[in-house]
């Protein structure tokens, strides 16, 4: 039996890093204050471009499988080039991909990402396709559940999670789409009453809470009332929060220049989610989170600067956390 089944979606990542975006302040428009530009009608030559495993699920499940965990993706394909790349790069990881699922009527999911040079902020172009089509099976079997982002016929497949969760005693954690909470906020809040672990940056804590208040703090404790024993919060350049057992821990991020944000939220999720699985503490596992979160933003795509267990727990011990009251 598998420690974790990871399902969500899969895809393949093409980046594109550039000096030449033009970042433009847009104060008038609170939900867009900035604006990439480039000259219209031009041509743009790119150095060098990087290609990566992408989608929450993919990326979560390499993460762990890095950091020693037993690890499945769940996710859909087409059958075709960029299929059984996205399978093969699984694979790579020692990653499960019994459950990947080829379409054979719908494209592999791609992303061509407009990265800025300057800061490694990112502008990204996506075409979903096959994960829209996402079966869940009957027979899935595993320790835990991580369930992202969902496409397709999201609230049935959460159902479907849910009944074989509950049948089989599967243990889940949940990293929720802000798509999935546009469309029925609900039904979302339903299915993180179920989950025992919840990550998620405080944009999505902001929308699930759904008040006033954006302090890190009250959002927690809103938070923790729907349920999740344990949660894990990014916060951006800001840093990180962890609540359990009813403490909360804050760290700094880390301090390096990020060449490409990319993956970092899902980096700091397989973090989480592994000191967890592993029994450690809630403050560790804060620990684990930014550390993955904080390295991976230093390579371009989600995978290449995930930690393994040795070098995790050696850069964990650099990252301070305190208590906030």
């Amino acid at each position: 039996m598998k420690q974790v089944i990871c399902i969500g979606s899969g895809s393949k990542d093409i980046f594109f890093p550039t000096s030449e975006m033009k970042i433009i302040d847009n104060p008038g428009d609170l939900t867009v204050k900035k604006l990439a530009a480039f000259e219209y009608g031009a041509k743009y030559h790119i150095e060098d471009r990087f290609e990566a495993p992408g989608g929450c699920a993919a990326n979560v499940a390499q993460g762990l499988s890095r950091l020693e965990i037993n690890s499945a993706c769940c996710c859909r394909v087409g059958n075709d080039h960029e299929g059984q790349w996205v399978i093969e790069s699984l694979k790579d990881e020692k990653v499960d991909t019994s459950l990947v699922q080829l379409d054979e009527v719908s494209k592999t999911d791609l992303s061509a990402i407009l990265v800025n040079k300057e800061n490694g902020d990112r502008t990204i172009f996506f075409n979903r396709d096959a994960n829209e089509k996402l079966e869940i099976p009957k027979n899935l079997e595993a320790e835990w559940f991580f369930v992202s982002a969902l496409n397709g016929d999201w609230q049935g497949n959460m159902d479907k999670i849910l009944e074989i969760a509950k049948e089989k005693k599967v243990r889940l954690a949940f990293n929720p789409g802000q798509e999935n909470l546009k469309v029925n906020r609900e039904k979302v809040l339903s299915f993180i009453s179920q989950a025992e672990v919840l990550v998620l940056n405080r944009d999505e804590a902001i929308e699930i809470v759904n008040q006033n208040n954006d302090d890190p703090k009250f959002l927690l404790a809103e938070l923790s009332k729907l349920g999740p024993k344990t949660i894990g919060m990014t916060d951006g350049e800001e840093g990180s929060y962890a609540l359990g057992e009813g403490r909360i821990f804050f760290t700094k991020a880390t301090k390096e220049k990020p060449v490409d944000l990319t993956g970092a939220g899902d980096a700091f999720g397989s973090g989480f989610l592994a000191a967890i699985i592993k029994g450690l503490k809630t403050e560790d596992a804060l620990m684990w989170g930014t550390a993955n979160g904080g390295h991976v933003v230093n390579f371009y795509g989600a995978k290449e600067g995930l930690l393994n267990e040795e070098l995790i727990i050696e850069k964990a011990k650099t990252i301070e956390v305190e208590e906030v009251k």
